[in-house]
């Protein structure tokens, strides 16, 4: 009588990954203050160059980036929101008045409205953990996927070169 059974792989043990903890402890640690301090500094400059009227597409896709982070931790109910989408309309409007008048200046309220952004987001920082910011990144990066195929529904896309 012939062996009808097939014989087993040879034994070979996976690779473990020394640094599992540490990714671990990443996700519920604060973010370090080296990470906000980075970001304090591209959000001050984005408002203060876009408040002057020197605003770059950089500055301004920093801005939106902000907006919707914010959108996105009030959507986790991570972070208040309180105001987020009357900035979104008021840099909509900027926009709008930029490119039907090629003019970069803005009004009172519309630096005002910057400045309460760059508060909000910077505001909102120290009091998240790594896990909360990558969880907001990826709830934005999906809305935008689902933006740009078409399928999310109420939220009109429209492409455009934000020029300097």
């Amino acid at each position: 009588m012939g062996q009808t059974k097939k014989p087993r792989k040879a034994y070979r043990p996976r690779v473990i990954n020394r640094a599992a903890h540490i990714i671990t402890v990443m996700g519920v640690a604060w973010l370090d203050d080296g990470e906000i301090q980075h970001r304090t500094r591209i959000i001050n400059a984005a408002v203060d160059a876009c408040c002057q009227g020197a605003g770059e597409p950089k500055h301004w896709r920093a801005l939106f980036d902000a907006v919707n982070i914010l959108d996105a931790l009030g959507e986790l109910g991570i972070a208040s929101v309180a105001g987020v989408h009357a900035v979104m309309s008021t840099i909509e409007a900027v926009m709008d008045r930029r490119r039907d008048t090629g003019s970069p200046a803005l009004k009172a309220e519309e630096r005002q409205a910057l400045r309460d952004l760059g508060d909000a987001y910077l505001g909102a920082l120290p009091h998240l953990t790594n896990q909360d910011l990558m969880r907001a990144e990826e709830l934005v990066a999906e809305t935008i996927r689902r933006a740009m195929a078409g399928s999310h529904e109420g939220v009109h896309v429209q492409v455009q070169e934000v020029t300097p």
